[in-house]
């Protein structure tokens, strides 16, 4: 059921002169909260029919192809891996908007994931759904931390949604193109990668992963193949970045089957500013199931 703004908090929304409070479209929340609901349920309760009619395809596959790359059964290993969507009861709606085959719900309040050992945490949560032959599916979720600008954060709290503006939360111009089946992977492989005041793009087999200065470790879709693997590194400065303060390492690594030494590094590049050539563009053989090279 959709909840209705206290006196409050709408008063707040007149107070601000920004714009940037807006009416809700009480039909399109209360359906997309529908779809939620039972999407939580379904994982909940492992439900492997109900979730693939409740997930976006795009979603299925892009889950399909990182679990295939690991070397887990699908679509089993979805509720082994997934983290338990937390539940909307209780939290503030802020926006329900739609634009073309794409949807999203905003929220505010204490988030709950059911880590264990961690309080939840008070945010905002963007909810994310695709139109699929006119019924709305989800597609995934983000989490906002706003602990970084408290005024910013106080503001959403009473429901202005400047921080919506933000490119990580844009609208996309369109619904995302459906990912094809990869295959599985002869090695599997993990990428990480060590990015700072930069944006870094690697692609593998003409995969391409995107970091925007951050430090992350991300599994090769469809791994690292018998044969050649082609690798291919670039970067740009963050916007008022200067180009020799960039700072990018970018490490391959793949399954060793040894419980003492899991994973066996095959690949390490670090850029060095001024001297290093951009792209670089590197092949690995993948020669035998337990030798990978240059």
């Amino acid at each position: 059921m959709l909840r209705l703004h206290s006196w409050v908090g709408l008063l707040a929304c007149l107070i601000f002169i920004t714009g940037n409070c807006r009416a809700l479209d009480s039909q399109l929340g209360s359906t997309l909260e529908g779809v939620y609901a039972k999407y939580r349920q379904a994982l909940t309760q492992q439900d492997t029919k109900g979730w693939l009619n409740l997930t976006a395809r795009y979603r299925q596959m892009s889950l399909r192809n990182q679990i295939v790359s690991l070397g887990l059964p699908w679509p089993r290993a979805v509720f082994d891996l997934a983290l338990k969507p937390p539940s909307i009861s209780g939290l503030k709606l802020l926006d329900a908007t739609a634009r073309g085959p794409v949807a999203r719900l905003c929220f505010f309040g204490k988030i709950d994931f059911g880590i264990a050992g961690e309080a939840a945490p008070e945010n905002a949560l963007i909810i994310w759904f695709i139109n699929e032959g006119s019924t709305w599916k989800y597609n995934t979720i983000q989490y906002a931390n706003l602990n970084a600008d408290p005024e910013l954060k106080q503001r959403a709290a009473q429901g202005d949604l400047a921080f919506l503006n933000q490119q990580e939360f844009a609208f996309p111009e369109a619904a995302p193109v459906v990912p094809a089946a990869c295959d599985p992977p002869y090695h599997v492989s993990m990428l990480n990668v060590i990015a700072k005041g930069c944006r870094a793009t690697v692609t593998v087999n003409g995969i391409e992963e995107v970091f925007d200065s951050s430090t992350a470790r991300r599994v090769i879709i469809g791994g690292l193949r018998k044969g050649p693997n082609k690798v291919r590194i670039n970067t740009t400065p963050a916007p008022g970045i200067d180009p020799g303060k960039m700072e990018l390492g970018v490490e391959i690594t793949t399954a060793s089957g040894q419980p003492a030494n899991p994973q066996t590094k095959v690949f390490q590049w670090k850029l060095e500013p001024g001297k290093s050539t951009l792209p670089h563009e590197v092949t690995l053989w993948g020669a035998s199931k337990t030798t990978v090279g240059p």
